[in-house]
């Protein structure tokens, strides 16, 4: 095939290496004709990396303590309302059949939850006679928890976004 003068003169990867002029990881070396070019060792998908179980690792560690930290900068005031609005989500979830684990400490107990069940929350918040300014709180809390379980891994990002879209009421 020919090409324009100076239109990508080098060689493909197949030539250089046929040629020993670039190894295939980008090193422009000439060896000798004794000597092999060099070779990237490329992982396989199959095979973690260190770098892979170290993340993973810190992860993991970083998901555990996540809700801790969160709620340790807290001032005790806002931890207790945190608590009765958590408190409250898990009555309605109850009302509706289902059962949650700790909401305020456990990641996990966020799994599967959905915009639908806090537009749910939001409407039996309304028909039980909660005050706009106390589902309004009450929601905000929803979406901070659900951020840091989407952050610790047990929600879908997709969910979290969807969550952090529900409104609540104006005054």
């Amino acid at each position: 095939m020919d090409k324009a003068p100076g239109i990508d003169d080098r060689p493909s990867d197949h030539e250089a290496v046929a040629s020993h002029q670039v190894a295939p990881c980008g090193h422009t070396d000439h060896p000798s004709d004794h000597e092999t070019p060099h070779m990237a060792l490329v992982p396989s998908p199959a095979m973690p990396t260190a770098l892979s179980q170290a993340a993973a690792a810190a992860d993991r560690a970083a998901s555990s303590a996540l809700f801790a930290e969160y709620r340790q900068q807290l001032a005790a005031r806002t931890r207790t309302a945190h608590d009765q609005d958590l408190a409250r989500c898990a009555l309605y979830l109850a009302d509706v059949g289902v059962s949650v684990g700790a909401l305020a400490v456990e990641p996990a107990a966020w799994a599967g939850f959905t915009w639908g069940l806090v537009e749910g929350f939001k409407r039996w918040m309304l028909r039980e006679g909660f005050a706009l300014a106390t589902l309004n709180r009450t929601l905000a809390t929803i979406k901070a928890y659900t951020r840091l379980a989407a952050q610790a891994g047990a929600l879908s990002a997709e969910q979290a976004t969807l969550i952090a879209a529900v409104k609540g009421y104006g005054r």
